[in-house]
């Protein structure tokens, strides 16, 4: 069989104006790519050695140190809750403990992580949601397995007529056993693979893996052109397209998922992707991608925005080449080389190549037989170095302050706090579009929950009861919090959250001084202060509990209201004690 026959790509229209668009998203890409190399390899403390600038495998670690100091201030996760519509408390604990059992089972402190670091080494981040295995699964995606059209609105990845996400590899065998891809798109690329002979590399043929094979080889991985493996492995992509649909008569999203074999493409699915993920009330599939992004610098015409890796990678190589001069100087001026008088037939050393010792002949003459090459002293770029170091720093709001570290120069605690205070501000700049990525995250939970939530596997729930001893376990079905109405997201930064319940305690103090022994408005300010010191929920209930009998004492004249805690009261019999959820 033929292989023209096997691989339908010039017969194929819709393949042809997929690998068309690929290409020109790749386009739109590729000028990024040297960036990100070297982005990478110098967070990763490689530098690439050339003839002229960087001799020696010296690299100083500003980029780490850089986007640690970033990392800091943008390292604590949002806050998520969800709202039930029709005011089911009870669906609404349920739906919130479902998404505390995805996170853990995601791995979500960890991953959160990892999408913010990627957002500082290539200014684009992305998340991927599915539904595996009856679990809601997210993947961080590298900005380089993820095409997008050019003319996408920067601020909104649902605003692309076509994304890709390239580099998934799956074994023939998963491909082929698979009974969601088309029968015919398997029994292609099997009779293919049949006919080739092909090996574990057929699917890492084409230029745009190249990338990521070479920036692997730098990080030491020597056999990334025929990795051994124990199966043949192929490139799957996922290509999302905005199409016309002729049922709808209206423009929808239809996934494609087509096997890249390096001399053409097998397609193994085409359906809409609200038929593959399942349908919602708002028919949010239809117009949505399963995919959000964020963007470390925004820009209004370019998706693939800066990154302050990007900022900090140029004087770190500069600072490279000032080192790996420093260190070739020393090793010169401890190893002196010298000129001597080639004209004088009575002395001739032996040649070595330029090197330390080295002899290098002059046809004059020299101090008569021998002169020592001089070796300039190049300490005073120490200073210089600095300085660059300094403005790097700046740049990307890394003070020293921030590092920890003290200034050198004697300031007042107010200048340091304050200058502490302005790179913080400098820093949350880039919590603006990650905030907005975690609502985007959060609405399309909550489209998949709902439009595939009965493929998802039962919640196992324990918790400790009252007196912390005994454990109690609840199983939640999808069903339990399922809801015609609906769900909403509330998401808020850990610290504007904090920072708002500091706010509410304030305000709930001046009330207590303005309306004293006022009884439900002290309940109020000590449940805030439980609240805000972050204890077990049952800690919380007991304390709470003890605070309102108190209260409830005062208000029989048996205890003033502001009693102290400690004083021995007998509890009153019966009354109307308020629960405290």
């Amino acid at each position: 069989m033929e292989e023209e026959k096997l691989i339908d790509t010039i017969e194929d229209s819709e393949l042809v104006l997929i690998d068309q668009e690929k290409q020109s998203a790749y386009n739109f890409r590729e000028r990024r790519h040297s960036d990100w190399k070297e982005n990478y390899t110098l967070s990763r403390d490689k530098v690439i050695t050339n003839r002229l600038l960087q001799k020696q495998t010296i690299n100083i670690p500003l980029m780490k140190y850089g986007l640690a100091t970033v990392l800091k201030d943008i390292d604590e996760p949002a806050v998520t809750n969800f709202v039930n519509l029709s005011n089911n408390e009870e669906k609404e604990i349920f739906y919130n403990e479902g998404w505390k059992d995805c996170q853990k089972k995601n791995k979500a402190r960890i991953k959160d992580r990892v999408f913010k670091k990627n957002l500082c080494l290539y200014g684009r981040a992305f998340r991927k949601l599915n539904i595996v295995k009856g679990k809601v699964v997210w993947q961080i995606v590298l900005a380089e397995d993820m095409l997008v059209d050019r003319f996408i609105d920067s601020t909104d990845i649902d605003s692309a007529r076509i994304l890709i996400q390239t580099n998934i590899f799956r074994t023939l065998t998963s491909i082929l056993i698979n009974d969601t891809y088309d029968q015919e798109g398997r029994d292609k690329l099997s009779d293919y693979h049949s006919v080739q002979n092909r090996t574990a590399e057929s699917g890492t043929n084409t230029n745009r893996y190249r990338s990521q094979i070479d920036k692997m080889k730098d990080m030491g991985v020597t056999d990334t052109r025929e990795p051994v493996v124990g199966a043949t492995y192929i490139e799957l992509n996922e290509v999302y397209r905005v199409e016309y649909d002729e049922k709808l008569k209206e423009e929808i999203i239809f996934l494609y998922i087509v096997a890249d074999t390096g001399d053409g493409y097998v397609k193994l699915l085409r359906k809409p992707l609200e038929e593959v993920l399942g349908e919602t009330n708002s028919n949010a599939w239809r117009e949505h991608f399963p995919y959000t992004s964020a963007a470390a610098d925004p820009e209004s015409d370019d998706f693939w925005s800066d990154a302050p890796a990007d900022t900090l990678r140029q004087p770190n190589k500069a600072l490279n080449s000032f080192i790996g001069s420093l260190v070739e100087n020393r090793i010169l001026r401890n190893f002196n080389m010298h000129y001597y008088n080639s004209s004088n037939a009575s002395f001739i050393p032996q040649v070595f190549t330029p090197s330390p010792w080295a002899w290098f002949p002059m046809p004059g003459n020299p101090n008569e037989l021998v002169k020592d090459v001089v070796v300039g002293d190049l300490s005073e770029s120490l200073d210089e170095m600095q300085f660059m170091i300094g403005i790097a720093e700046k740049a990307v709001a890394a003070t020293s302050a921030q590092t920890g570290e003290l200034p050198a120069q004697n300031v007042t605690l107010g200048q340091t706090q304050l200058a502490l205070a302005n790179a913080k501000e400098r820093t949350k700049t880039m919590l603006i579009p990650i905030e907005q990525e975690y609502v985007d995250f959060a609405e399309k939970y909550i489209w998949l929950v709902e439009a595939a939530g009965h493929l998802l596997d039962d919640i196992k729930v324990s918790r400790k009861g009252k007196e912390g001893r005994q454990v109690y376990t609840k199983i939640i079905k999808s069903a339990d919090y399922a809801d015609d109405a609906g769900y909403m997201a509330e998401v808020k930064m850990k610290e504007d959250l904090q920072a708002m319940e500091v706010s509410t305690i304030q305000k709930l103090q001046i009330a207590r001084e303005a309306m004293p022994g006022n009884p439900p408005l002290e309940l109020a300010y000590k449940k805030r202060l439980v609240d805000f010191a972050d204890l077990k929920s049952e800690e919380v209930k007991e304390i709470l509990d003890y605070e309102k009998s108190r209260i409830d004492n005062a208000q029989n004249g048996m205890l003033p209201l502001n009693a102290p805690a400690d004083v021995n009261v007998e509890q009153p019999q019966g009354g109307n004690i308020m629960p405290v959820a």
